[in-house]
């Protein structure tokens, strides 16, 4: 299965996400993180070497810093050999069109990363139909996954916005202990 993340703004949790996806899936066969930016390896608790060689441990490999459409084409390949996730981070709605021509006819799942802030479903709103849309609600705003919904329609998941995640990146324990959040948002999201 080829898993494609992507966000109409930074900052929402689109790396977070996918390389917490992509651990949950290594940990039932071979699984292959693309991303289009550099930052997965550090993310999951990794050395990320030199030269673009890819980080390889247990079932989960990672390859970065490809650019959008050479993380597509790793992950089109990936995927073909188990499951694949991609990272394309912050896209345009033209990048992103770009990518779904280049995805063509294989099967994929498209899954927009966005927080409740109306910067970012204002700009979600342009991205056209996903699969599936990931709100991280944060405390405080004024938006509500409610809102998101009348938005954005289509199907929605909520995950709060939780400090145990930061935690876990920042001692470099994703991979290894995945936040409870994260794993529950995974596991409603997976098709059976």
């Amino acid at each position: 299965m080829l898993t494609i993340f992507f966000s109409p703004k930074g900052g929402q949790g689109c790396s977070t996400l996918a390389a917490a996806w992509a651990t949950s899936f290594s940990r039932s066969g071979e699984t292959i993180l693309a991303a289009a930016g550099g930052d997965a390896c550090a993310i999951l608790g990794r050395y990320s070497g030199t030269g673009g060689e890819p980080s390889r441990s247990g079932n989960l490999t990672v390859r970065q810093d490809l650019g959008e459409l050479g993380a597509l084409m790793v992950g089109i390949h990936g995927s073909s050999n188990g499951d694949a996730v991609v990272d394309l981070g912050t896209v345009s709605p033209v990048t992103l069109a770009e990518c779904r021509s280049f995805v063509g006819h294989e099967p994929a799942r498209f899954i927009m990363v966005v927080r409740n802030c109306y910067i970012a479903l204002r700009a979600a709103m342009d991205c056209g139909k996903v699969d599936l849309t990931i709100v991280v609600e944060e405390p405080g705003r004024a938006l509500r996954l409610s809102d998101a919904r009348d938005i954005l329609g289509g199907e929605l998941v909520s995950i709060p916005l939780d400090p145990a995640v930061a935690r876990a990146i920042d001692a470099g324990l994703l991979e290894a202990r995945l936040p409870s959040t994260l794993a529950a948002t995974v596991g409603e999201a997976i098709p059976a």
